[in-house]
């Protein structure tokens, strides 16, 4: 597997497509951070924007992955969890260069703006945690692994309770009061699952951990566990055709 990963590292660096990532994250820390924020705005900066550049680099490597000249490295693997783990494995690596080097530039571009080291080191595993999900979640919404209705599923899963509010604040005239209140239990039942994310996400720029916030992690580490386990089960059960 360690072979496999090096080869979709030298393809995506052949390809020139991890001047993206590197790039954003110079851009990034110059426009975003070179005004003298504040340490809480570096650490929201830093986090929003690793995950957005996880989940670019996922959506590229997910599309290499289901390349059939690719596809002939699975002949050379005992198994298809190998190639995916391969994949998924390279995504983060490549994730997490653009974040040493946002981190890097911030640095060097605007030191006033740069976190305490201690706060800084201490905000890293709840970031390290929602990276993973981002890669892992990002993986599961492309073709390589999910179907059209799993892939519908899971948007409304993910988009119910990031954007439903907004939604329900114009329907009140509009619909019975019977229908709005079913309308306030998916939000809440769905808000459920981006909960311990939220959580942890407020965890990585102040990083006061309590027992609470501990247990939080560790819930959301559970289920990104879960959430990895299904990627390569729906993975699996794919059809694999190789051109």
């Amino acid at each position: 597997m360690i072979r496999l990963i090096r080869w979709v590292l030298d393809d995506y660096v052949r390809t020139q497509r991890i001047f993206v990532e590197w790039g954003a994250a110079l851009v990034i820390a110059y426009v975003a951070l070179g005004a003298h924020v504040d340490a809480t705005s570096t650490l929201s900066t830093w986090a929003l924007s690793s995950f957005a550049l996880a989940l670019y680099t996922t959506s590229v490597i997910a599309d290499m992955a289901d390349h059939p000249i690719s596809l002939t490295r699975l002949l050379q693997l005992p198994s298809r969890i190998h190639y995916i783990s391969a994949y998924l494995l390279a995504a983060l690596v490549i994730a997490l260069s653009a974040y040493a080097i946002l981190v890097g530039a911030t640095a060097v571009i605007a030191p006033n703006a740069f976190p305490v080291w201690t706060v800084w080191l201490t905000s890293i595993p709840p970031l390290l945690v929602l990276v993973c999900t981002g890669v892992v979640v990002m993986t599961m919404l492309t073709p390589l692994v999910a179907t059209s209705i799993q892939r519908i599923i899971l948007l409304a899963l993910l988009a119910i309770p990031l954007a439903w509010d907004r939604v329900i604040a114009l329907l009140p005239d509009m619909l019975p009061g019977t229908v709005m209140a079913m309308f306030h239990a998916l939000t809440t039942v769905f808000g459920v699952i981006l909960w311990p994310s939220m959580q942890l996400y407020a965890l990585s720029i102040d990083p006061q951990y309590t027992i609470t916030s501990v247990l939080l992690a560790t819930v959301h580490i559970g289920i990104l566990i879960g959430m990895t386990a299904l990627t390569l089960r729906w993975y699996l059960r794919r059809p694999l055709t190789i051109a």
